[in-house]
């Protein structure tokens, strides 16, 4: 292999190199968000009371989210005990995949060097690094999503590769469950349009009936197992939630394509037009293989976000699998315009594109003098490309590559909260709260609270014990003798507490820190006076 040929290689292992420490770098000391407290929470409860099947949320299986994810973190938690480097890796992990994958297809697509610029360009993407360094789902199911995409274009070479698409398919599936199905229609899609014998070989038809059979077996127990845990997320809040919205208002739900746009600063608008570009410039025979490629990595890329505008709640990291397949295309575009025989079309519409994203409001960080010099070396590459003598065209493709360097260095930051569109939050109270927690002595009764959701799920991780709210605490008999510790939000809460000793460990951050204990001989249920039934007192809570 000559030098040429190994140069690429050498450049993606040092991207891979520097993407890992970029995750590394983004990891902060506490859960960040609350998707990550409740995968944290779930695979404890997989592994504390779920016997490695059924997640656990608070003492009650919890199946909103298939398992495979709170597998991995399991393992790690056997490995290395209850804590967050657990959560994170099987994420950041997952993103060096989808990372090596996004180069794979960008070299099937365009040969070596678009796919290191792929790979590149998918590592650049802020919200796609800072999402991976947290623990949730969404990398892995990218990563089998990208190797699904990957063993179905080897179908060419051989339809026992369909073996791999379907298993996949079913990872993918027992990843994120409804959120991967996408990776169905993608890959029906691509086989309608470009390989239409497929549906006639007993190998494709094999391989997705056990790609849904891997799924299924899980689904399906759960079903039987857990059935109103299981139907409420997977029927429940799709009908009556999920999809319950007016169909004329569909485009007031395309959270996701904007959060896209933002998310890629100032090169959104190049990002976005080379979906269309490539197509006009693919000519001949020779460039069917490539022509096969794109079509089935711009549908991976499209067909996620048209059914995610479908639903009626969009999160910032639903727009996250479109990320490689249009970093791909956007390399197979810049790998073109710096060749020399690039046609002068293309090089004047790239150029414009490159140039309009100057003009976008608040994307690009310091120093403020890079929006400038962007304009300038697209103009000097629009105007270059004219002339078509050689070392003119040289001169185009030179100026639009150091624009194009330009553009991300100046808008593709994590440090730019214009782009990096995940919000982060800092549980470190609940982390402090939980360490005064266990000074005192230890109880296995869960904690009382006044509060809910992001917060608690954080206290629960980090104290490593279940809760129970004020209000159905006060609405049950305490044993005697029965000890429980409290974080009361805002305290002054005694008076549902009445019957019970209530003794203050102090205050932090707002919060107040009880020690409950019932000191009588008889149980108590405490709240309103014993002559006011538990209805009322439950409604004056």
């Amino acid at each position: 292999m000559t030098l040429r040929r190994w140069l690429p290689l050498g450049l993606l292992a040092l991207l891979l190199l520097a993407a890992a420490w970029r995750g590394v770098q983004v990891f902060q000391p506490s859960i960040t968000t609350g998707d990550e407290a409740l995968v944290a929470l779930r695979a404890r409860g997989l592994v504390e009371q779920g016997h490695g099947w059924t997640p656990y949320w608070n003492g009650a299986p919890d199946v909103h989210k298939p398992p495979l994810y709170f597998w991995l973190v399991g393992i790690g938690y056997k490995v290395w005990g209850i804590q967050l480097a657990a959560v994170r890796v099987p994420a950041l992990a997952a993103y060096l995949v989808v990372l090596a994958l996004t180069f794979v297809l960008g070299r099937r697509v365009a040969g070596d060097w678009a796919g290191l610029l792929a790979a590149l360009f998918a590592a650049l993407h802020p919200t796609m690094a800072v999402q991976s360094s947290m623990g949730m789902m969404d990398s892995l199911m990218i990563a089998l999503t990208l190797g699904g995409a990957w063993f179905l274009l080897r179908t060419d070479d051989s339809p026992r590769f369909f073996a791999g698409w379907g298993l996949c398919c079913g990872l993918a599936l027992l990843t994120k469950g409804p959120g991967a199905v996408p990776i169905l229609p993608v890959s029906l899609l691509y086989l309608l349009v470009a390989r239409r014998s497929t549906f006639r070989q007993p190998w494709f038809y094999a391989a997705l009936a056990g790609g849904l059979a891997v799924a299924g077996i899980w689904f399906g127990s759960q079903f039987l197992l857990n059935h109103d845990a299981f139907v409420k997320p997977y029927y429940s809040d799709i009908v009556g939630y999920r999809l319950k919205h007016s169909w004329t208002d569909t485009a007031l739900y395309l959270k996701s394509v904007s959060y896209l746009w933002a998310s890629w600063g100032g090169v959104a608008p190049l990002f976005f037009g080379a979906f269309v570009l490539p197509w006009l410039w693919m000519r001949g025979p020779a460039a069917r293989g490539a022509r096969d490629a794109t079509l089935l990595v711009a549908l991976a890329g499209a067909v996620p976000l048209v059914m995610v505008s479908l639903v009626r709640q969009q999160m910032s990291w639903y727009m996250l699998p479109a990320v490689p397949p249009m970093a791909i295309i956007a390399a197979w575009l810049t790998t073109r315009l710096l060749q020399r025989s690039a046609p002068l079309t293309l090089r004047l519409v790239a150029g414009a594109l490159l140039a309009a994203g100057v003009w976008l409001p608040n994307v690009y960080a310091e120093p403020t003098a890079l929006p400038a010099l962007v304009c300038v070396l697209a103009a000097i590459s629009m105007l270059a490309a004219i002339d078509r003598r050689e070392a003119w065209q040289r001169l185009s493709g030179a100026a639009f590559g150091l624009g194009l360097v330009a553009a991300l260095a100046g808008s593709l930051s994590l440090q730019n909260p214009h782009v990096t569109v995940m919000r982060l939050r800092d549980s470190s109270e609940m982390r402090v709260i939980a360490q005064r927690l266990a000074t005192e002595m230890p109880t296995t009764n869960p904690l009382v609270v006044n509060f809910r959701h992001y917060k608690l799920n954080s206290l629960m991780f980090y104290a490593h014990q279940d809760s129970v709210q004020l209000k159905d605490f006060c609405q049950q008999p305490i044993a005697p003798g029965a000890r429980y510790l409290g974080v009361l939000a805002g305290g002054e809460c005694r008076e549902f507490l009445r019957g019970l000793a209530v003794e203050s460990l102090g205050e932090y951050a707002g919060y107040e820190l009880v020690v409950i204990q019932n000191s009588s001989t008889e149980p108590v249920t405490p709240g309103l006076p014993p002559n006011v039934p538990a209805g009322e007192a439950a409604d004056e809570l």
